[in-house]
C-alpha cells in the first residue's frame, strides 16, 4: 500500500497493489525490532520512482484501507490471537528477580 493521493490523507487516499521484487525503485528499508513475533521480519518498503503496473493494483486507486478490509478479512484475528498467545506465555513464565525488588533482569 502507498500514499497516492496526499490531498485526501491516509484514510482515502491510499492504493493496495502487488509489485514483483526487484521491480526498479522497490527497495526494503530499515527492519523494525519487535517484542514479539521474531520470525516474521517487519521493515519499511520504499518505492522511489517505482512505476506500479495498472494490473497489479488491488480494487480501486485511492479507495484506502477499505482493499485490506474486504480482501483480507480474518487476519485481524489472527494478529490478535499471535499477540494474546505471547502475552499468555510472558504471564505463565515469571521473569528471574521479578518481586525481589530489582529493577533489572539478568538475561
Amino acid at each position: 500500500m502507498a500514499q497516492t493521493d496526499p490531498s485526501t490523507g491516509l484514510n482515502r487516499g491510499t492504493t493496495c497493489f502487488v509489485i514483483e521484487t526487484g521491480t526498479p525503485g522497490l527497495r526494503p528499508g530499515r527492519v523494525f525490532d519487535k517484542a514479539g513475533e521474531r520470525l516474521a521480519n517487519h521493515s519499511e518498503v520504499l518505492l522511489e520512482g517505482c512505476q506500479v503496473p495498472e494490473g497489479a493494483v488491488l480494487g480501486a486507486a485511492n479507495p484506502g484501507f477499505e482493499v485490506l478490509e474486504r480482501h483480507f478479512r480474518g487476519r485481524a484475528t489472527l494478529a490478535d490471537c499471535c499477540a494474546l498467545g505471547v502475552a499468555e506465555a510472558a504471564y505463565a513464565r515469571p521473569w528471574p528477580g521479578a518481586g525481589s525488588g530489582s529493577r533489572t533482569v539478568d538475561r
